[in-house]
């Protein structure tokens, strides 16, 4: 894995398991590392889809626990969420690819 992991940028988090999936202990450490963090004590929304492990108690109790409001996106629903892609996330990956490519190449 050490192998592996010299392959990202070091300011890249960069995680691995024996399965390859994310799970509950991944995820409550993206949540304690990342997400909370950011936040910077202030209430959010959090928003993920249907997987098990975004669902168990120890992930909404944590996140209850920050005052962040987990919204789930229901199995099945790609469908009706795909117009986000277009309008909302593709035009926020320009921006940050722009804003991404000029602090790095200037």
């Amino acid at each position: 894995m050490n192998a592996k992991r010299q392959l990202y940028d070091p300011r890249v988090s960069v995680e691995f398991n024996p399965t390859a999936y994310n799970n509950e202990q991944l995820f409550l450490k993206y949540i304690d590392q990342y997400l909370i963090p950011t936040l910077n004590d202030e209430p959010g929304l959090f928003v993920f889809d249907s997987a098990e492990f975004h669902k168990t108690t120890a992930v909404l109790e944590r996140l209850q626990q920050h005052d962040i409001v987990p919204s789930i996106i229901p199995g099945g629903c790609t469908s009706l969420i795909q117009p986000l892609d277009i309008s909302i996330n593709k035009p926020l990956k320009e921006i940050i690819l722009d804003f991404t490519d000029g602090a790095i190449y200037s």
